[in-house]
């Protein structure tokens, strides 16, 4: 199989899950959306939601909407100074357009393949800027591991100021699967394992292993950086920023649609939460998973599901789809003529 087929069907792969997801969500609101119809008597012909979500982006509040643009173009700059100090750290001087830019397309990357964004994002910056792939690669690994990091404290923040909804959640939603460990799995961990270390010379001699162990130094260069961080205040500072001007996104996205416009701050930290557990899902983008997480945060809130619906699109199309396509595909654009004199 060519490795351009081989992509094509991965996308094709991940955008059936999104799509099928949407289309289950969709009909499950649409479900709910007339038993709402029933209790308010409201005639069942008025009760379609696809012209409840055409209504619903028509009323708008377009001033929010242009924020969410300014938020998503102000994290990305934070990301872009943040990555800097990392690359520097390495001594590695490079221009800021390029992290810029890199970062869009990254994004960009990952609403057609789920998570190949870091690796985009890595090799596009390593050929303007004339750098190790393998470097750049561990620089991003970092970035991302400070992401993974600062997420987990944001998740202990809205777990800490809304306990009682989280343990409503795991009790209602959420089961923990166990994995039973039995005599024949652990015996074949064990043969694998002395198979790997009796034939470990051979092993590390193949090309393919080379080639993995030549990147796994490289990221581990960049990974160890961190302990000589340079500017490390502007490196906590801005990720502090990248992750205020993601949930600023969100909180202007919640004032640009009315149902939404009065929600308080601690419900739309948490729901914010739910949502980026649904990005992390593999589907471009987070579509589908995106919704549904978001839709069941502000349940868990009371709020209409027609409406919780109509929000999730919302936050999703301008938060998750324009803002990268815009931002991505100016950034293709704009990469080749930030570098014609090079």
């Amino acid at each position: 199989m060519s490795s351009l087929l081989k992509k094509l069907l991965q996308f094709i792969l991940f955008l059936s899950i999104g799509l099928s997801i949407m289309y289950y969500l969709f009909h499950k609101n649409q479900i709910a959306y007339l038993d709402y119809c029933q209790l308010q008597q409201i005639p069942v012909e008025n009760c379609s939601l696809l012209n409840k979500l055409k209504q619903d982006f028509s009323t708008l509040h377009y001033f929010w909407i242009f924020m969410i643009f300014v938020g998503f173009a102000m994290t990305n700059y934070s990301r872009t100074v943040r990555w800097q100090i990392i690359l520097k750290t390495m001594n590695y001087n490079t221009r800021f357009a390029n992290a810029y830019c890199a970062i869009n397309v990254g994004y960009l990357a990952n609403l057609g393949f789920p998570r190949i964004g870091e690796f985009v994002r890595a090799m596009i910056f390593s050929k303007y800027e004339k750098l190790p792939f393998d470097k750049v690669f561990g620089s991003v690994v970092l970035d991302r591991i400070a992401d993974m990091l600062s997420f987990l404290l944001l998740i202990l923040l809205a777990v800490a100021l809304d306990f009682p909804l989280f343990q409503t959640f795991f009790t209602k939603y959420a089961h923990i699967p166990t994995f039973n460990l039995n005599y024949y799995i652990v015996g074949l961990l064990i043969v694998v394992a002395a198979l790997l270390f009796f034939f470990r010379a051979i092993i590390l001699e193949l090309s393919l292993v080379k080639k993995f162990a030549s990147l796994i130094s490289g990221v581990w260069e960049g990974i160890r950086s961190i302990r000589n961080l340079k500017e490390r205040n502007q490196f906590i500072i801005h990720t502090i920023l990248i992750w205020v001007w993601f949930f600023l996104m969100f909180v202007f996205a919640c004032k640009s649609f009315e149902p939404t416009a009065n929600l308080p701050i601690v419900p739309m930290l948490v729901v914010y939460v739910f949502g980026s557990f649904g990005v992390f899902i593999p589907s471009p983008g987070g579509m589908g998973t995106y919704h549904f997480m978001v839709i069941l945060g502000l349940g868990l809130y009371g709020l209409q599901q027609a409406d919780a619906f109509s929000f999730a699109n919302i936050a999703f199309t301008f938060g998750q789809f324009f803002a990268l396509i815009i931002f991505g595909v100016g950034s293709l654009i704009a990469l080749p003529w930030f570098n014609k004199s090079r």
